[in-house]
């Protein structure tokens, strides 16, 4: 054993010099000339009060530090739905294109056309059909006693769940979200967190389970080292479930995915789905079904 650990850091400092020799400077000149492109984010819903469109540019990045987001603010971004046309402006605040919805309502069924044009005569477009919303069949609240790592203080942990009717013969793409705002003594006030479903949980299809009854997993009430339940008086849980179709699916599986790599530079690389013709991004829509649960302590 003791010859054994002798040879350990001799062995260390043969896979450090191994792996820094694989460290190679790169001479710009010898990579590949890449055109930059247009990138567009944009997910529109019937329940949403707000059309909002991002728009910028890809660019080529040497070396570790990406640098900031490129925003084109002077593009043309134009939604359509075939006999309704609307030019959405650029909004400094937001950083974005931004409308009222109130301006050229969304409505489920309805196919729109997302085309973005610049002055220097590029222009990309991509098309989507916004689903109709499924109605949350259930949406249960239950508890159970929870011991805080580190402290051993036990405590109870609130929890919810959400079961929906999937429609038969058809491809369903769904996601669930949350808020809940809690009540503390009247010297604290109120505040509000998302309900937290777990990022591998969010996004569910109805794959090997056509026309049957879906349920999210369980969604978990925040709980704070500075407000623990003991101290909530109340809960109101505002929970939502979104039918999407399947380029807002796509998307964001693929974003999901990457984000777990955790930026291993041994992890198998993902590709981001997206469907901008001639761009990058993705144009997606969706519709909400909503509850709203109180939970008084």
């Amino acid at each position: 054993m003791t010859k054994l650990l002798r040879w350990l850091p001799v062995c260390a400092v043969l896979v450090l010099t191994a792996c820094d020799s694989l460290v190679q400077e790169v001479d710009p000149g010898r990579l590949p000339v890449v055109d930059k492109k247009l990138v567009v984010h944009s997910f529109i819903s019937p329940q949403d009060s707000v059309l909002a469109v991002a728009v910028g540019e890809s660019r080529p990045v040497l070396g570790t530090n990406p640098g900031t987001r490129l925003i084109l603010t002077n593009a043309t971004v134009t939604l359509s739905d075939g006999s309704r046309s609307i030019t959405i402006p650029y909004n400094t605040q937001d950083g974005a294109y931004t409308t009222s919805s109130r301006t050229f309502p969304i409505r489920a069924g309805q196919t729109y056309r997302l085309q973005v044009s610049t002055s220097d005569n590029r222009r990309v477009e991509a098309v989507c059909t916004v689903p109709r919303a499924i109605p949350i069949a259930t949406a249960l609240v239950d508890s159970a006693v929870s011991t805080r790592l580190f402290s051993n203080q036990r405590e109870m942990v609130y929890y919810t769940r959400l079961t929906w009717q999937d429609p038969a013969g058809e491809a369903n793409y769904y996601r669930v979200a949350g808020d809940v705002s809690y009540s503390i003594d009247p010297t604290r006030g109120t505040a509000s967190e998302p309900l937290s479903f777990g990022r591998s949980s969010l996004l569910v299809s109805d794959r090997n389970q056509d026309g049957q009854t879906i349920s999210s997993s369980r969604g978990e009430l925040p709980v704070t080292s500075q407000v623990p339940t003991t101290a909530v008086r109340q809960y109101t849980i505002t929970a939502h479930l979104l039918h999407t179709e399947k380029n807002y699916f796509d998307y964001h599986t693929t974003v999901i995915r990457q984000d777990q790599t955790g930026g291993n530079p041994f992890a198998e690389p993902v590709l981001i789905s997206g469907n901008i013709e001639g761009g990058l991004g993705c144009f997606g829509a969706y519709s909400r079904a909503t509850v709203t649960l109180t939970l008084k302590k």
